[in-house]
């Protein structure tokens, strides 16, 4: 993640995994994220499974799926993970502050 390029009003989302997970079996996953009234800001968006720390993580601008800067509020993120035996989501609020 050392060249990954982090806007200055961004953040980054990791997924760490519970289990064991190797190199060779990377993980897939993807992220969506609702607005407070389910509303989608993006979806399904491909996350990068980083093969040194074995994680998944994604870069949020803070916008959504037409450019735009979101306002500042909770979001939620969806996030699903898939590894050679197992599935897996989970949920997340976001919080963005303008």
């Amino acid at each position: 993640m050392n060249n990954v390029s982090i806007p200055s009003d961004g953040m980054v989302i990791i997924v760490e995994p519970e289990c064991d997970t190797s190199p060779k079996y990377p993980l897939k996953g993807t992220i969506s994220i609702y607005d407070v009234v389910q509303n989608p800001v993006i979806q399904k968006k491909a996350m990068v499974f980083h093969d040194q720390t074995n994680r998944l993580y994604f870069v949020w601008d803070g916008r959504n799926y037409n450019g735009r800067k979101v306002g500042t509020g909770t979001y939620l993120a969806v996030i699903n993970v898939s590894g050679p035996d197992r599935k897996f989501s989970g949920k997340i609020n976001i919080g963005v502050k303008r």
